[in-house]
């Protein structure tokens, strides 16, 4: 015969107190806050391997901003722009989140949420990372509209990775399938993409007198690389403080791609050293950082698809 196990409860008081030293423990005010913010596409998950291993350093945070089937979101579906997301950030940020000023991280179009909320809240901005920014200025391959109208969700995911042998499997395929059966989610989706195609955010980058780290997938099918290069250029000439990673055999989404390497990078950015002159310009190349200094002549070199051997720098990565 088992012997009956009873559970003891936990005083109230007892457990309040283990509360209160778990949350003195953990001691929120020595991580700084950092905002994680996914394009349309990607939707939040996207950051699933990014989340834990920034949580080392950073209080993460990853606001669901694209209720697309909300009915709220849907009355409103005339007025949905880029300012009413970055509104919608602004409001997130100051109900749930630490006392600013803040560092965001945005991929694809969130870098347009993040930037034109920095843009019109500079103080509560300390840093910028912008993974393979939409909004440039230039033409924009959107498989994702052309993805849901064809309903052709594999050819769409298959456009954001480099690495479609790892990336395009049956079970994202399944889990966007399932949402786009949703008529209201749809209906969102489609509508935030076409805003955001529309939307063009050079202005905004050159008022912005915050550090700035572009990182950017070579092989990137959706936002051509040169256009990154070109705003860079006009950010430099312009004096903003920027720097800029580029990943090759890489896609649309080096958070998930390379998310080690990315992580890391987000790390040193944000908290690390300052970069060199000589490396506010990077190209992954193996194990190795190889750096360039954004002068005219490399400028000029990396715009026609040139290496400009002649500034190369060599620089260990971790």
């Amino acid at each position: 015969m088992q012997k009956k196990i009873e559970s003891k409860r936990v005083p109230f008081d007892l457990f309040i107190k283990q509360v209160l030293r778990h949350l003195i423990k953990t001691d929120f005010k020595k991580k700084p806050p950092i905002i994680l913010v996914n394009g349309v596409a990607e939707q939040y998950e996207s950051w699933y391997f990014n989340t834990g291993p920034l949580a080392e350093n950073f209080l993460v945070h990853v606001p669901n901003l694209y209720l697309f089937s909300a009915d709220n979101y849907l009355r409103e579906l005339q007025k949905v722009s880029v300012p009413w997301i970055a509104d919608r950030l602004k409001t997130y940020l100051d109900s749930f989140v630490t006392t600013p000023p803040y560092y965001l991280v945005g991929s694809s179009s969130g870098c347009q949420t993040i930037v034109t909320l920095a843009t019109k809240h500079p103080e509560l901005v300390s840093k910028l990372v912008l993974i393979c920014p939409s909004g440039l200025g230039g033409d924009e391959n959107l498989p994702v509209i052309d993805g849901v109208s064809k309903r052709n969700l594999a050819a769409m995911i298959a456009a954001i990775f480099y690495n479609k042998k790892d990336f395009v499997i049956d079970e994202i395929v399944d889990i966007l399938k399932e949402r786009f059966e949703n008529k209201k989610w749809r209906l969102g989706f489609v509508r935030m993409a076409q805003v955001t195609k529309k939307n063009c955010i050079i202005n905004n980058l050159l008022e912005l007198k915050q550090p700035i780290l572009f990182i950017c997938g070579e092989e990137d099918q959706i936002i051509p690389i040169w256009q990154a290069y070109e705003a860079i250029k006009k950010m430099r000439d312009h004096g903003s403080n920027v720097r800029m990673i580029v990943i090759p055999k890489c896609g649309h989404a080096p958070q998930i791609e390379r998310a080690q390497f990315v992580n890391e990078q987000i790390r040193e950015f944000l908290i690390g050293r300052e970069p060199k002159e000589a490396e506010r310009f990077a190209r992954l190349e193996g194990k190795r950082l190889i750096s360039f200094d954004l002068d005219q002549a490399a400028s000029r070199a990396l715009l026609a698809g040139k290496k400009a051997e002649h500034i190369v720098q060599e620089v260990s990565v971790p």
